[in-house]
């Protein structure tokens, strides 16, 4: 094993991290930049090191570390209402990965499938986690399709489409002047 991998990894993880933090509360779902960095890490450091990454952020998470979306952390956040987005990092890690050393276009499309694939994980949770959990306890009506999307959703499309060109453009830039540490081999 390359001895660069686990700081690799570990760099990417920071990234992720750093991205939760980076949050615009809008609703029951902040607009947060770590999906941008989980696609930048994939795109740069493929499918492996990215989805590693990723679940190591998750895993941290989950043990109480405050790295999610505005300081949060413990397993309750993962069975909460952005838990499902949160898991939905995972196949957006690994898609963004496996298209590293493809064409723009390619990339593109596939972390729109990948990002549909958050959402379809995400969005179902949400409605789930709500309908069970936070409107029967506040007398609250429960969450249809259309009313999660307007909350889970609609509001992230132009912002994550944003994320998404953000990240495959810094990835062209960022790529070339670090494959040689990426691809290097210790012996």
């Amino acid at each position: 094993m390359n001895t660069k991998e686990p700081v690799l990894i570990a760099a990417a993880t920071f990234l992720i991290i750093i991205g939760a933090y980076i949050a615009v509360p809008i609703g029951p779902v902040p607009i947060v930049l770590t999906n941008f960095f989980v696609i930048l890490v994939g795109l740069i450091l493929g499918w492996k090191k990215a989805t590693i990454a990723v679940l190591t952020y998750i895993i941290l998470g989950a043990l109480g570390l405050p790295l999610f979306s505005n300081g949060r952390g413990g397993l309750g956040v993962l069975l909460g209402l952005t838990g499902g987005f949160i898991i939905g990092f995972i196949p957006l890690a690994f898609i963004s990965g496996l298209v590293q050393k493809r064409s723009v276009l390619v990339k593109f499309i596939a972390i729109i499938t990948g990002s549909v694939i958050l959402y379809s994980i995400g969005i179902p949770w949400a409605i789930h986690v709500y309908n069970t959990t936070i409107a029967p306890s506040n007398g609250k009506e429960l969450w249809r399709i259309g009313t999660a999307l307007k909350y889970t959703a609609i509001p992230f499309l132009i912002p994550d489409l944003i994320k998404i060109i953000a990240a495959i453009s810094i990835s062209k830039l960022v790529a070339p002047t670090i494959k040689p540490f990426i691809e290097s081999r210790d012996e």
